[in-house]
């Protein structure tokens, strides 16, 4: 297996080389050429950009450009990191624009549409991840009755108290 990490003297890099079949490759997700050198012979890719780095316009870039990248090297099984599309979801009401979201949802969409004979495709679709279980923003608030609520803290700002989304307006 393939990592693309900026740093292979890091310490969670470290970590990632020290299973078994693992090799590090120095790169970001932000450069063509890292991406050339990423998918060039392997089997599959599991691709998910990291959209709060990158931010809504160039998430859209490099998330299409790592897609036709891995199809121009021969990659046979692609794995994108989804979320759904909500703005789309919202029947594109403006309010519920959250860039992240967004742009991860419409390269699924571009993905898809592509077809699956050149290379298959898959989208594994995301919400919460589980740490947001702990950190404030999912916590589940216990009832009168016992029981426990987790309620979605999104805002027609999506979330722009904790700058989720912010970046995006």
């Amino acid at each position: 297996m393939r990592v693309l990490t900026r740093n292979v003297e890091s310490t969670r890099a470290k970590q990632v080389a020290s299973l078994p079949n693992v090799t590090l490759i120095q790169g970001t997700q932000d450069n063509q050429q890292d991406l050339h050198k990423a998918f060039r012979g392997v089997y599959g890719a599991w691709v998910n950009t990291d959209g709060f780095t990158l931010g809504e316009k160039n998430e859209l870039f490099y998330g299409f450009r790592a897609y036709e990248i891995a199809r121009a090297e021969g990659v046979r099984h692609y794995v994108w990191a989804n979320i759904e599309y909500a703005l789309e979801t919202a029947g594109f009401d403006e309010k519920y624009h959250c860039g992240h979201m967004d742009s991860k949802g419409r390269i699924g969409k571009f993905i898809l549409a592509q077809g699956q004979e050149q290379m298959k495709s898959s989208l594994l679709s995301t919400g919460p991840y589980m740490e947001m279980l702990m950190d404030g923003l999912f916590v589940p608030a216990e009832q009168p009755d016992g029981s426990f609520l987790w309620a979605n803290p999104a805002t027609s700002e999506c979330l722009s108290s904790r700058s989720f989304c912010s970046e995006q307006r």
